[in-house]
């Protein structure tokens, strides 16, 4: 696949960057959390991101080996996603 395949990176603009690039231990003490927001805090959408590769990586092993059994899906798709050690 090309990059062309792939839609656009959203734009990230004013307090969605300081929620995504900053780590909640960083937050000074007694700095009021941001419950309210829409983004939330980077564990938040880091979760979700886990999620997302989650899904797309079952959806690709679906498609792509459609006679694998449950079991091996799920394998397949823990090997897909551990980390990465060095």
């Amino acid at each position: 696949p090309t990059m062309s395949n792939y839609p656009p990176l959203p734009k990230l603009s004013g307090e969605v960057i300081l929620e995504v690039f900053t780590h909640r231990s960083l937050r000074f003490s007694g700095a009021l959390l941001v419950e309210d927001s829409e983004y939330g805090d980077n564990e938040r959408l880091a979760i979700l991101v886990e999620k997302v590769l989650e899904v797309a990586v079952t959806d690709t092993l679906f498609r792509k080996r459609p006679m694998l059994k449950a079991e091996e899906i799920e394998v397949r798709r823990c090997v897909c996603l551990l980390p990465i050690t060095s």
